[in-house]
């Protein structure tokens, strides 16, 4: 073998040694070098249920905050009711923080009140809510009545929803929010729970918490759901299905009423929904695992209805969960989510909008109301406000709105207005009581018809019938004219019998005529959205009064009315008899004529304007009322007067008449009942009146040191059948008075 061969040999044997060797660590190496790369063991699976409870799940926000001071964050968020309002927000982005704001500022009167908001009504519709106080209601459809469908409209619920949830919940389904979310509802129909996982969140968070009986079933995706706590009031089986290997169950504890509370039918009715809330509860919190936590919140004298009470729910919330402190710990340990989204991106660019609209209105008058939105940002605030003032017009139980995309890429604002059943066509009865230590005590039932959508314009007919003291039928045909709905025509007719007493200087009552009379009124005028109007018309009139009490001269006498008149208001007001803020102010001019029947002709200009502020429970008004005759003698129909406890204190109701008259009026106003803590309570009023001024029998006849002074204390309610009030009053002269009434005030 040649040296070359020796040397190729030992090489060959070399490389051989180093493939051996490479092997041979790779056997031992390898298993080792593999273990430290492995992925580490699966984090099981967190999720948070929410049970419902009406006001009492504002304590989940309480929980809420525990879990993220000790760094928990679920991996899925399942809720019911009131739990699928607070696990939707908070699966929408928002923190514990976010969620307590959010839950101590929604303005829950809005949310229940059964009456649309006052600052979006017309200025005529705010004049005949003043003119016929009463809020409760029935739909008429064609000759028949029918009742609600519940007790309070969702409309003002789910446009808070969506003001809060914003376009951060915007998203194809609920597992692209930031936190994998459900909600549950109840199918009415077959009675099965049904589980929300995509379209819009508000709409799936309202239908979970529609109570029944509080708020209309909602319709959705075929199905017609109500409170899903009526079939899964602790959905620990959902989270399960989605997952969740360790779940966290906040539980409000839902109390059984004791038996001096069950005599009545809405007592029992109460507790039998409380029974088959319970019945599913106790059903799925048997399936708890060691390895899961409870946190079971009792609220105490706290009820579902005390949804003002945010700051003392949440506080309870947190005392709970911080007594499962270990079993929370715990869960703290396994490691943070793996389950991270962000869907935090600007609000879109409204290209187009378009309504939804299952009324006889049409759909441009919706439209002027949204057009404004389109080129400009997704503005969820300012939408609110106008869906609320279509809302006001009185003729939808829901308007609503969502944010779509068509298939070429534009997003659009698509309004839905539901009209309410029976045509939007409401009856409302009332009733006036009016008492006085003066003129003893007076009866009048009343009732008003409106029928509404006459037209594409929104056209209405308005009739008002009266019996008792006074005897009255009205009827009213408003003709809107165009799409705007800015310009009117307002034809009115009525006949009407009623008492005119008499008094002496004393206040000794010298006699009562009693007078009987038609008047029929033609308008054209202009409305300015909620604010104010402008009217101008004709109104002619004739009748007849007799003496049926006292020695009187003459004993009879006709009564003629023929003028022209020409007005013009505003009115910003929050409530017409109670008001905490805002102005109101009217000027009329009235022309006289003998060629359209008047007795005399005349001119005459009246003022009138109030200006309210508050200060939290306090509340005080400044009123300014005038009138004078600038030309000719005023027959006595047309004549000013003052008198009642709200027009001049310690006189009688139309005491004082004559043709010229100024009074100033300032008023103070204490609210008794707690609103900011109960929906529940009537609110009630305590308060004093000072009245100074006159009323002067010829023009020119007003001096500054000859007026009157006039008082009065009262105690006053809020009432669904209008305001309530019990007053004491006394005038400079010694003149005092007692009066009472339920209805619109004199």
């Amino acid at each position: 073998m040649s040296v070359a061969d020796a040397l190729a040999l030992v090489k060959r044997l070399l490389i051989l040694s180093c493939m051996l060797g490479v092997m041979w660590l790779g056997v031992w190496i390898a298993p080792a070098f593999g273990q430290e790369r492995a992925p580490p063991p699966t984090r099981p699976k967190i999720g948070l249920v929410l049970s419902g409870g009406g006001a009492m799940g504002m304590a989940h926000v309480g929980a809420i905050q525990t879990l993220e001071k000790l760094g928990i964050r679920p991996d899925l968020v399942v809720g019911t009711s009131m739990g699928s309002i607070v696990g939707g927000l908070y699966a929408s982005g928002m923190s514990g923080a976010e969620l307590e704001h959010a839950i101590e500022t929604m303005n829950w009167d809005l949310i229940f009140d059964t009456s649309p908001p006052r600052e979006g009504l017309t200025y005529r519709e705010k004049q005949l809510q003043a003119a016929f106080p009463v809020k409760a209601s029935v739909g008429v459809a064609g000759t028949r009545l029918r009742s609600p469908d519940a007790l309070i409209s969702d409309a003002n619920l789910l446009l808070e929803l969506r003001r809060l949830v914003r376009v951060r919940a915007a998203v194809p389904t609920f597992d692209d929010l930031p936190i994998p979310f459900r909600a549950v509802a109840t199918d009415i129909e077959t009675g099965k729970k049904v589980v929300l996982d995509r379209g819009e969140l508000a709409g799936a968070m309202r239908a979970s918490m529609s109570v029944p009986g509080v708020f209309a079933p909602y319709s959705l995706n075929g199905h017609l759901l109500v409170d899903g706590g009526m079939s899964d009031n602790v959905p620990i089986d959902v989270a399960r299905e989605m997952g969740a290997d360790v779940v966290i169950v906040v539980a409000t504890q839902t109390p059984m009423l004791p038996a001096d509370q069950l005599r009545s039918l809405t007592g029992i009715l109460g507790q039998t929904v409380t029974m088959l809330i319970l019945a599913n509860e106790r059903q799925q919190l048997a399936t708890l695992k060691p390895s899961d936590v409870l946190i079971s919140v009792n609220t105490g004298d706290l009820t579902a209805a005390d949804f003002k009470r945010g700051a003392e729910f949440i506080a309870i919330g947190k005392a709970a969960s911080e007594k499962q402190l270990g079993g929370l710990q715990r869960i703290a340990a396994l490691g943070p989510s793996q389950h991270a989204v962000s869907i935090d991106k600007p609000p879109p660019t409204i290209d187009y909008v378009k309504v939804e609209n299952d009324s006889r209105l049409s759909d441009k008058i919706l439209l002027r109301r949204i057009e404004p939105f389109v080129g400009r940002s997704m503005a969820p605030d300012e939408v609110g406000t106008a869906m609320r003032d279509i809302y006001a017009m009185g003729m939808f139980s829901r308007v609503d709105y969502r944010i779509e995309e068509s298939a070429d890429g534009r997003t659009g604002l698509v309004v839905n207005a539901v009209q309410r059943p029976g045509d939007a066509n409401r009856l409302r009865p009332g009733v006036t009581i009016a008492a006085s230590s003066e003129s003893g005590t007076e009866f009048d039932f009343s009732a008003e018809l409106r029928l509404v959508q006459l037209d594409s314009y929104g056209s209405e007919a308005r009739f008002v019938g009266a019996l008792g003291e006074r005897t009255l039928f009205s009827a009213e045909y408003f003709k809107v004219l165009d799409s705007y709905q800015r310009w009117f025509v307002d034809v009115m007719g009525s006949v009407q019998k009623r008492p005119i007493k008499v008094y002496n200087d004393t206040g000794f009552r010298l006699g009562e005529y009693d007078a009987s009379y038609g008047l029929a009124s033609l308008a054209l005028g202009r409305q300015f959205g909620s604010v104010g109007e402008v009217r101008g018309g004709v109104e002619v009139g004739s009748g007849s009064a007799s003496l049926q009490e006292g020695d009187l001269t003459p004993r009879d006498f006709d009564l003629k009315v023929g003028q022209l008149f020409l007005s013009a208001g505003a009115d910003t007001l929050d409530n017409p008899y109670f008001p905490s803020r805002g102005m109101s102010g009217r000027l009329q001019w009235n022309v006289g004529l003998e060629g359209l029947g008047s007795d005399t002709d005349f001119q005459t200009l009246r003022l009138d304007g109030i200006y309210a502020a508050s200060v939290g429970r306090q509340a005080f008004n400044f009123n300014i009322s005038g009138g004078d005759t600038i030309q000719g003698d005023l027959p006595l129909v047309s004549l000013f007067t003052l008198g009642g406890p709200f027009s001049f204190p310690g006189y009688s109701v139309d005491e004082l008449t004559g043709e010229s008259f100024a009074v100033a009026r300032g008023m103070y106003r204490y609210k008794l009942t707690d609103s900011s803590k109960s929906l529940l309570k009537v609110p009630l009023y305590v308060g004093a009146t000072l009245a100074v001024g006159n009323v002067w029998a010829r023009h020119g006849d007003a001096e500054a040191d000859d007026v009157r002074v006039g008082g009065n204390v009262f105690l006053a309610a809020d009432t669904v059948i209008g305001p309530v009030f019990l007053t004491a009053g006394a005038a400079d002269d010694g003149r005092t008075a007692l009066y009472f009434f339920i209805g619109k005030p004199f």
